[in-house]
């Protein structure tokens, strides 16, 4: 249960650092009139942009191993197809 734990802390931490280095997250202070304060503070659209480039990116690469597999299998296809013609010419001839 420790370790389970120890992986949640250190993947949340993972999370706001990257959070961080996106611009997803920012930190504010001031110090005005001898009270300081921090303001914590979360942009919602860049987050959603950078969302939809995932989701894009995810998407393409999608459909680029969908179409290479596809042109594989076609190739396959083709083969098998001259293969069960060219014995069936074989089992003609005397």
């Amino acid at each position: 249960m420790k370790g389970f734990l120890v992986v949640l802390v250190l993947l949340a931490l993972g999370v706001v650092g990257f959070g961080f280095y996106r611009g997803w997250f920012s930190v504010a202070t001031e110090n005005a009139d001898r009270n300081p304060t921090v303001t914590f503070s979360m942009d919602k659209d860049k987050i959603r942009d950078d969302e939809e480039k995932v989701k894009d990116k995810v998407h393409d690469l999608g459909h680029k191993a969908k179409d290479a597999t596809g042109a594989k299998t076609d190739k396959v296809q083709e083969k098998d197809k001259t293969d069960k013609v060219q014995e069936k010419e074989q089992d003609r001839q005397p």
